[in-house]
Order: C-alpha cells, then sequence, then structure tokens
C-alpha cells in the first residue's frame, strides 16, 4: 500500500509541475501580439491542459490509485511543459519592456517550434483525460 501511495503522491507532484509550468507558458504566449494562429492555437491547446491538470490535482483517486501509466504520463508532460515554459520565460525576460510582435517574436520562436510545442501539448492533454475517465469509472 506504501508504494501505491508513493506513486499517486508522484503522479500528483507531476501534476502540479505540469498545471505551474502550463501557467507560465500560457502567461508568456498571452503575451505575443499579432501572432499567427498558430499562437493561438498553442493558447486553447495549453488552456485545455490546464483543466485536464486541474481535474486531475483534484482527483483524490490519483493519489488512492497504483498506476505506473499515469505516474509516466504526468512525468512526461510535466517534463515537455517544464522544457516549453522555460523557453517561453527566456524569450519574456530577454524582451522585456519591448513590444512582442510577432515579426520580433518570431526571430526566437519559429513557427515549427509552436506546431510541436501545439502537438505535444494536444498529446499530453488526450492520455492524461483517458487516464482521468479510467480513475472515475
Amino acid at each position: 500500500m506504501a508504494e501505491a501511495i508513493g506513486v499517486g503522491a508522484s503522479a500528483l507532484a507531476f501534476v502540479l509541475l505540469g498545471l505551474k509550468s502550463a501557467k507560465v507558458a500560457y502567461q508568456a504566449l498571452s503575451s505575443i501580439k499579432d501572432g499567427p494562429t498558430h499562437v493561438n492555437q498553442i493558447m486553447s491547446s495549453v488552456l485545455g491542459l490546464q483543466y485536464t491538470l486541474e481535474r486531475l490535482s483534484h482527483c483524490r483517486l490519483v493519489m488512492e490509485h497504483q498506476d505506473e501509466g499515469l505516474l509516466k504520463a504526468t512525468k512526461a508532460c510535466a517534463d515537455d511543459m517544464n522544457l516549453f515554459a522555460d523557453q517561453l520565460e527566456k524569450f519574456v525576460k530577454a524582451h522585456h519592456g519591448v513590444a512582442r510582435q510577432w515579426n520580433k517574436v518570431k526571430f526566437f520562436l519559429k513557427e515549427e517550434d509552436l506546431k510541436r510545442m501545439s502537438a505535444a501539448v494536444v498529446g499530453h492533454t488526450t492520455a492524461l483525460s483517458l487516464h482521468l475517465e479510467i480513475l472515475n469509472r
């Protein structure tokens, strides 16, 4: 039973880390003005991920259920979101006080990078939503 609590506690820790990083990423993305549709799409995807992570953080079964799959999914999500948040936060800090118009942003963040971020966020949202649905059954 102690191992089950350990796995659940670890999964919850990754959920909370992923949620914190998703909020940082969303805040950084929302500071970009006149961005292409990719910026709005990833912002929407990050909001969806935030919602899923918040639901997981309030699900008592996350702590009680021993699920290595959930642990791996939450860790992968937290790792990716932490990386994305760090990249975006570096951009925001480097350009503090400077208008974040897309024509300036695109030299730091390529559209391909945003597409990869968006695909990863959607993938994590899908995987974690599936885990949440299974837990709630």
